[in-house]
């Protein structure tokens, strides 16, 4: 496929995934941290523009967890080439999920679409936001799954998903 028709593609395929960060943003477990935002310049105070100082935990909103988030020898974002993180055949799949439920293998084994590279799965959580539920009760990813991915779904290189984190806080000892 040609550069210009992927790129045709994927506008097509535009899935917005991302949520505005606010000191509010929920944090897992509901730490007391989230995201700081002070202005450094204000025009209306006479200065030539409006600056801020915004400083963030990494493991909060819409974000990357690469290996070395759990592997001390692991990966970070910056050892990927840029073409890494484009995708050809993503793919969204709805999973229904209860709180603190760990999914399987056999939650999503029938749902994948041969060839697909990235799996966005879409459960509606992310609608509980505003509330603690989301921080502390969130679904899970078994993680057999990574193992499984790799070996059985090797066109796989990452997964996605609508709730705070790929473990469950109320189950964070699995793995």
């Amino acid at each position: 496929m040609r550069k210009d028709d992927l790129i045709a593609q994927a506008i097509v395929n535009i899935c917005y995934l991302s949520h505005i960060l606010a000191p509010q943003t929920p944090t897992y477990g509901n730490a007391e941290r989230g995201v700081g935002i002070k202005s450094l310049k204000s025009i209306k105070k006479g200065d030539s523009c409006n600056t801020f100082w915004i400083g963030i935990e990494n493991h909060i909103g819409t974000h990357i967890d690469c290996p070395a988030h759990f592997f001390a020898d692991g990966m970070r974002v910056t050892d990927y080439p840029a073409e890494f993180w484009l995708f050809c055949k993503p793919q969204v799949m709805s999973v229904k999920i209860q709180p603190g439920q760990i999914l399987n293998r056999e939650d999503l084994h029938a749902k994948i679409a041969p060839g697909s590279d990235l799996l966005l799965l879409q459960s509606g959580w992310d609608e509980w936001r505003d509330q603690d539920v989301y921080s502390l009760n969130n679904p899970g990813l078994h993680p057999d799954i990574g193992h499984w991915l790799r070996k059985d779904y090797p066109s796989v290189r990452a997964v996605g998903f609508d709730w705070i984190s790929v473990s469950s806080y109320q189950h964070r000892e699995i793995g």
